[in-house]
């Protein structure tokens, strides 16, 4: 009975991924598969055209064409994702939980089954969020000051948080592009916003689509200077992103000048919007003179992002302010 409350509870793990999958990005292989899927279920051939259709092993794309035979789903043929497929996964890998705990019953006894049903079934992702992974990963490859991208991370959240959508992926990819626009300096400190986003479109991101990956390049490369726009990236693109990538690049930009002695001494940005102005009042435990002059100075990238007039000023905090708890997202 314990065996089968493990595999069970396996189950329901697994289903929970099939319902909700943790990205929406598609591997090479996973598009290949499902490529393939879709040919076999709807045209009953195998590669197509390819001239080397045996280059993918036949095990995966036959199991993801019977999820579309049987369940199809508008992704199916639009994007090759097989939603189908993800709750095959589910079953199989329960299927290997009840395998792994007959195999080791038979093999040392029943408390052996037990313990080999709830590794197997239980045992966790090795990477939980492999898009914060991946972000971190090209940080650190380059050496960025995690202090400094940290701290322009938090600022440019904190604004966005009070002028942007509230869509979770736009913000995922605008801390993706705080953490990430400076790498370029391990090339050279000039032009070092094309090098950051040249390194982040060659280096990949996993975890995020080509498009995202594009979008985040595109902050990085506009976080000095320069009109935001998609350029050669237009046709990654969906609707909406040139206008995305201007008010994400405006806010990193606002965010990289209130950092940029690199000491944090902009502690918190309150932002107020009145009339149609925003106000941004500077929590500092230092002068700040020189950031608010300079924050001050992208007031028409953010007219061009936001349709508003900024101001920037300062309240000086009696103290530090705590840690915003963006930095730990």
């Amino acid at each position: 009975m314990l065996v089968l409350a493990i595999v069970a509870l396996s189950f329901g793990l697994n289903a929970r991924t099939a319902a909700n999958p943790r990205s929406g990005y598609q591997s090479a292989d996973e598009r290949s598969y499902g490529k393939l899927a879709v040919d076999i279920a709807d045209n009953h051939r195998y590669g197509g055209s390819s001239a080397e259709p045996l280059h993918w092993p036949p095990g995966a794309p036959f199991i993801f064409a019977v999820g579309h035979k049987l369940f199809p789903s508008a992704t199916d043929t639009k994007s090759y994702d097989i939603r189908a497929a993800y709750w095959e996964q589910a079953l199989l890998t329960t299927g290997t939980t009840a395998l792994a705990a007959l195999l080791a019953w038979l093999l040392a006894g029943p408390w052996a089954g037990v313990a080999a049903s709830a590794i197997v079934g239980t045992y966790p992702p090795l990477i939980e969020n492999v898009r914060e992974h991946s972000v971190r990963n090209l940080a650190a490859q380059y050496h960025a000051d995690p202090t400094h991208t940290g701290h322009v991370a938090d600022l440019a959240l904190s604004m966005w948080d009070a002028l942007g959508s509230g869509d979770a992926e736009e913000r995922e990819l605008l801390r993706a592009a705080a953490m990430l626009h400076d790498i370029g300096t391990a090339v050279d400190y000039d032009d070092h916003h094309k090098h950051s986003r040249y390194l982040i479109l060659n280096a990949g991101l996993p975890g995020f689509s080509p498009r995202e990956t594009a979008l985040i390049g595109q902050m990085a490369r506009y976080h000095r200077k320069g009109t935001p726009t998609l350029g050669q990236f237009s046709a990654l693109g969906r609707k909406g992103d040139d206008e995305l990538l201007v008010r994400c690049s405006a806010v990193l930009r606002l965010a990289e000048q209130l950092e940029r002695s690199r000491d944090q001494a902009v502690d918190r940005v309150d932002v107020q919007v009145h009339d149609g102005r925003v106000t941004l009042r500077l929590e500092a435990h230092e002068d700040v003179t020189i950031a608010r002059w300079a924050a001050q100075k992208e007031e028409d990238v953010f007219r061009m992002a936001f349709d508003r007039d900024l101001e920037v000023s300062e309240a000086r905090s009696s103290r530090r302010a705590r840690r915003s708890p963006a930095r730990a997202r």
